[in-house]
């Protein structure tokens, strides 16, 4: 089918290259705003691991900043500008920017198709803000980050994808230029240095100058959705469940843990009632484990877990680097974009 769809890509690739030209040339002028903004973003479509890696930056820079996040609210129930609050619908504004807002209530959590518009509603209510997480902005190219992070998988690097819809990529993979730093992410605990070599040498054919860094993640234990204390035992029937792009890493991990009984929804996937009871009908588990991402959506269906006595738990996720170099080099490197925008 990849094959039958190639004229196809060439349609996309060329119509892409051509708009990314004109702002090359500036034809089309991105804007720049004079407070400082990190856009976190890759060139194939969906699970690098974009969250978990937008929470490690608010961990590292909240101390340091006032830190805020702008996303685009993929498959919200709403239009433009929508500010968070920890009570407000997960549906107008999105699972992911919902999880920000809960993990972080006191930080501003903003969502908005037009990122320009977005960061400049967003200013305008929170006039402390000094520096914007842009989730999700690498193709958005009306706006232009101070600095550019592009994440990329491990097992499915930019430079061995093709341009939708015979790959995944949402643009060639010359647009890796544009990034400041590139992260290799979901990479196994044990790369090896030669690894590492080969994958650097790869990522800089097309991007001489980027600073390269690998990312694994980390699973934490068990936590109740709903703030519950329970006890679980090692040897507990569960049944897993996943509305995220790649499952497989969060599906292989639960299942070294638990007998386990897997299902699949679609990214983002908003849950139903209907869903609940049809998953009650396949397994007779008592203990039910779904993503973070997941479980920001069912807050809503606490009374029928309870009536059924179910408990529903999510595996937290991290991000870990090998070394401290990440960190120092960012924090440098925000360092002289706020002297330049001092200077200006």
């Amino acid at each position: 089918m990849r094959k039958v769809l190639f004229p196809l890509t060439l349609v996309y690739d060329f119509i892409t290259r051509v708009r990314n030209k004109l702002y090359d040339a500036h034809i089309f002028k991105p804007f720049q705003f004079d407070v400082l903004t990190i856009g976190i973003g890759n060139l194939s479509v969906g699970g690098t691991g974009k969250s978990p890696h937008i929470e490690y930056l608010i961990e590292l820079l909240n101390s340091e900043y006032s830190v805020a996040t702008l996303s685009r609210g993929y498959v919200r129930k709403s239009k433009g500008f929508q500010l968070a609050s920890v009570e407000i619908d997960t549906r107008l504004i999105g699972d992911e920017p919902s999880m920000f807002k809960l993990k972080y209530p006191e930080m501003p959590v903003a969502v908005a198709e037009n990122r320009v518009m977005g960061v400049a509603e967003l200013l305008g209510e929170e006039e402390d803000v000094n520096l914007i997480l842009l989730d999700d902005v690498f193709q958005h190219r009306a706006i232009h980050p101070h600095i550019q992070i592009l994440l990329t998988k491990f097992d499915e690097p930019f430079y061995n994808d093709f341009v939708l819809p015979a790959g995944n990529l949402r643009e060639c993979r010359s647009g890796a230029k544009r990034a400041d730093i590139i992260l290799v992410t979901k990479c196994p605990p044990n790369l090896t240095n030669e690894q590492k070599k080969e994958i650097e040498n790869r990522i800089r054919k097309y991007n001489p100058n980027t600073l390269v860094f690998f990312s694994g993640l980390a699973y934490d234990q068990l936590r109740n959705v709903f703030n519950v204390q329970s006890k679980i035992d090692a040897d507990t029937e569960a049944l897993v469940f996943a509305g995220i792009a790649n499952p497989a890493v969060f599906f292989a991990e639960v299942k070294t843990r638990f007998n386990t009984k897997c299902f699949t929804y679609s990214d983002h996937y908003h849950y139903k009632l209907s869903d609940l009871e049809f998953l009650r009908k396949q397994s007779s588990a008592s203990l039910w484990i779904c993503t973070e991402k997941d479980a920001v959506k069912l807050h809503s269906f606490k009374s029928w877990f309870e009536n059924a006595g179910i408990t529903l738990c999510y595996l937290p996720i991290s991000v870990c680097f090998a070394n401290a170099d990440f960190d120092n080099c960012l924090c440098e490197l925000l360092r002289i974009k706020q002297l330049q925008l001092n200077q200006d």
